[in-house]
């Protein structure tokens, strides 16, 4: 998904170049046509023997999620200021390579998707850490380099080297921990996975919005720094409720679902 998601930045880059911004969405537009048809027509019916939820029950039970599932709950919080701080690279990332002084065109600009690609490839194997009872290790230490990655990307006006280094740690960081995240919360209950994934992806499409309105509205006002400052505080903001979680005692285990047992999970309180 991540890599879609960076990859995109890298097509559209080529595509307003030898047309216009416009043929992005309408490209965009007719690949969503091609893959709804190949879903209607190619993907095999659920054959789940379970009762199917109404959608206002799903919908509800993502409320009910963030208030008895404390996994559920830091583990969301902590993606939605990930995604804050992605989103304020990726979707901010383009204002000062377009202007002075480099004047980069969409293709150019686009091209380091390539960084951000290497990062997240290069956290393919956060899973696998996860699974071996490591995800508290994981997290902490990604974050950590999620905030170091901002001083990097924070010179965006000065070297473009120093940018590529930036995002090649950013993504792997945030590749690392949203592997990890969703490692977690699908364990406490599997058979809800879809649910439960479903819900937490709300979590990262606000903070990728956060990320996207912060990231313009301090570049307009005041420049490419204070907006690489506030995606570090992002990060920032994700580690403090991990930090949090760990101190304060968990009382509560969400109804019907057992904890994780600590041999699968190195996250102590959780």
């Amino acid at each position: 998904m991540v890599v879609g998601i960076i990859l995109a930045r890298t097509v559209a880059g080529f595509i307003a170049d030898v047309a216009n911004w416009r043929a992005v969405y309408a490209a965009a537009a007719v690949m969503a046509v091609i893959m709804a048809i190949l879903i209607w027509t190619v993907l095999p019916d659920d054959q789940s023997s379970r009762a199917p939820r109404s959608y206002g029950a799903a919908v509800a039970s993502i409320l009910v999620l963030g208030a008895t599932d404390r996994v559920f709950r830091t583990r969301s919080l902590i993606t939605f200021f990930l995604f804050a701080s992605f989103g304020v690279l990726w979707s901010g990332l383009a204002l000062p390579l377009a202007n002075a002084p480099w004047h980069l065109s969409p293709a150019q600009i686009g091209l380091f998707g390539f960084a951000g690609l290497a990062g997240t490839l290069g956290a393919a194997r956060a899973g696998r850490w996860a699974d071996r009872g490591y995800s508290g290790v994981v997290t902490v230490v990604s974050l950590i380099v999620l905030i170091a990655s901002w001083w990097f990307t924070g010179q965006a006006e000065w070297s473009l080297w120093l940018v590529v280094l930036g995002a090649v740690l950013l993504d792997f960081a945030v590749q690392a921990v949203h592997v990890t995240n969703q490692n977690l919360i699908v364990a406490r209950d599997p058979d809800s996975s879809s649910r439960i994934i479903g819900a937490y992806m709300i979590c990262y499409s606000l903070g990728s919005a956060l990320g996207a309105v912060t990231a313009s509205s301090l570049y307009e006002s005041m420049g490419w720094t204070a907006a690489s400052v506030a995606g570090a505080c992002f990060a920032g903001a994700a580690l403090g409720i991990w930090l949090i979680d760990r101190v304060v005692p968990d009382h509560s285990t969400r109804p019907g679902v057992e904890r994780a047992p600590v041999s699968a999970s190195a996250e102590g309180k959780q």
